[in-house]
């Protein structure tokens, strides 16, 4: 009784360190899921503000062609040097102008003098001429333009002024400025303002994310919350979490949860915006994370409770048939003994042997190998070459086990990192993935995989494809029962590509559908012959992420595929701050 004491112990162990591992793992996969998702969004987030940036600049680039095009018209030119009925005319092009802009909240001319001349404002979607005009001559926009040549010019993105103060409620502009010269005399400026509150409104009309705007000192001029927005002109003027100011500034390494970038746009102030997953959205990613978790730990719950209840039966039955044992080598001699403890072993190998017949392979023969070596024990016959043969089989099973494990595990990496790797390897891994396949099926695969040939790319991607094709051609030579199925597969080098060249003799492709292989969910194949990708998943790897070309003939008795891939192609990406 002791040895089965100590077996269950063993065995209760096993079992809880294994419990244990399922767990930890479980937990680890949570966190990188949630992690992911996280990435995800940031990611989005990024893209999200470069098509913000690229919106602003081409409203500014209206707004430009909206000033050139006063500035070279001749009823402008005439009205400059006071030509009759000019006033008029001008006028009626600086409404023409106006109404074809939307964005425009007010477009003006201001003389030599700092003195509006023409004024148009659009209120409340009407255009209206002013006509108690105001002299400017004290504000920035024109002081700082006086004898400048003609080139467009920005001013800040700040609140209006109107008399002097800030117009309340707050009123978002910026300014495009356009100095006018006259034979090399200052003429003033043409000058549009932008409504901003509208265009901030549409920067940041994204309901999975929550905006701000803010300049280089911290200020705010857009959140989320209204009432932060323009933080400086508040009664109490202030400045944005410090966190954000490190991270434009790169202080901390610290990883945050939002986005921010610079606008590479004209404005006299430095703009950052400023992007974080809305609250809306984390609250659903939360609970999306807790229902992963709570299936999980269900599942988990689920295998441990399954498997105790298996190792109870098993250690129910070892100790009935142990007691039974005892008992009759008490009432019985030797030969009694002997028989009862073959008969003990038939029922406990054909015990084991049922439930082996649900693992996989490399554990049955494990299991055949303990049998054969409690057998050895209970005879007392163990000998040194018996044990070496043991560990040298028992090992390469291991070993084998292991391989295996490392081929998948080396698969199904999640990380999409462009790195150089080998043409021949990745072909070959994908080989030892589905060489029981092909071995069942009597296919032999002929590769020389001697040579080196580098790539730059995602491997992975393309280790899937290669999988899709050799199962393609398997599935060929199977459905139309070849006895002695080939594929061959063979790397030629050029000077600026590889060509890989994948042939079998599984019959080909039936010439009326040859030219539709490559459509989305098309197949010929049942739902269970499915390998996972379609080739048109295969021809989209090949384009877009290796800039390659992918091609299917007929030969005389298999299908021929070609794959043309780039030796170099390496694409850059510009550089943002990622928190």
């Amino acid at each position: 009784m002791m040895r089965t004491d100590l077996k269950y112990k063993i065995s209760f162990t096993m079992f809880i360190v294994g419990s244990l591992f399922v767990f930890l793992y479980i937990f680890f996969d949570s966190y990188l899921f949630r992690q992911e998702i996280h990435n995800t969004t940031l990611k989005s987030a990024e893209h999200k503000i470069y098509e913000r940036e690229d919106f602003l600049r081409k409203t500014l680039q209206t707004s430009e062609k909206s000033l050139f095009a006063i500035r070279n018209n001749l009823l402008f030119e005439k009205y400059l040097h006071h030509e009759t009925d000019s006033q008029k005319n001008a006028e009626e092009f600086f409404r023409a102008i106006i109404s074809s802009n939307n964005a425009v909240m007010q477009l003006r001319y201001i003389d030599e003098t700092g003195m509006e001349k023409i004024r148009f404002d659009r209120v409340k979607g009407d255009i209206q001429k002013v006509e108690e005009l105001q002299d400017k001559s004290s504000r920035y926009y024109f002081k700082n333009n006086i004898n400048k040549d003609e080139h467009i010019v920005y001013s800040d993105f700040d609140l209006n002024i109107e008399n002097g103060k800030v117009e309340v409620p707050f009123n978002p502009t910026y300014r495009v400025i356009l100095p006018i010269q006259d034979k090399n005399i200052f003429r003033g400026i043409l000058i549009i303002n932008i409504f901003g509150e509208e265009l901030l409104n549409t920067l940041f009309n994204m309901p999975s994310y929550d905006g701000i705007l803010i300049d280089k000192e911290g200020y705010i001029l857009y959140h989320y919350q209204k009432e932060l927005s323009w933080s400086k002109y508040r009664k109490k003027s202030f400045k944005i979490d410090q966190k954000y100011l490190d991270a434009i500034t790169h202080k901390s390494n610290k990883k945050y949860d939002f986005v921010i970038k610079k606008f590479n746009l004209p404005f006299e102030n430095e703009l950052y915006m400023i992007l974080q997953t809305s609250k809306s959205i984390q609250i659903e990613q939360d609970n999306l994370y807790q229902k992963k978790m709570i299936i999980s730990i269900l599942i988990f719950i689920i295998l441990v409770s399954f498997s105790t209840f298996i190792l109870y039966l098993i250690f129910k039955r070892l100790e009935k048939q142990e007691k039974e044992i005892i008992f009759l080598n008490e009432k019985q001699h030797t030969q009694e003994k002997l028989l009862t403890q073959q008969s003990k072993m038939a029922a406990m190998g054909e015990m084991i042997a049922n439930i082996a017949h649900q693992w996989k392979q490399p554990l049955t023969g494990l299991s055949m190998h303990i049998i054969s070596l409690e057998f050895k024990l209970l005879k007392d016959t163990i000998t040194k070459e018996f044990l070496e043969d043991f560990v040298a089989k028992t090992n390469k099973i291991i070993q084998d086990m292991g391989k295996t494990i490392d081929d998948f595990s080396n698969f199904f990496n999640p990380n999409k990192v462009k790195q150089q790797f080998e043409l021949q390897s990745s072909i070959q891994e994908a080989l030892n993935i589905v060489s029981k396949h092909l071995k069942d099926n009597n296919i032999t695969v002929k590769f020389d995989n001697s040579k080196s040939y580098i790539i730059y790319g995602y491997r992975n991607e393309l280790i899937q494809v290669f999988i899709n094709l050799i199962n393609n051609s398997k599935d060929a030579i199977k459905s139309k029962e070849i006895k002695n199925g080939e594929i061959a597969i063979k790397i030629e080098e050029e000077t600026e590509y590889y060509k890989l060249k994948f042939l079998d003799n599984g019959g080909g492709i039936p010439e009326n559908i040859l030219n539709r292989i490559f459509e989305p969910y098309f197949t010929t194949k049942f739902k269970e012959q499915g390998t996972g990708i379609g080739l048109y998943m295969c021809k989209m790897i090949i384009d877009n992420s290796f800039k390659g070309e992918m091609t299917f003939s007929n030969q005389e008795d298999g299908t021929l595929c070609i794959i043309t891939l780039p030796k170099q192609n390496q694409l850059g990406k510009e550089e943002i701050i990622l928190s």
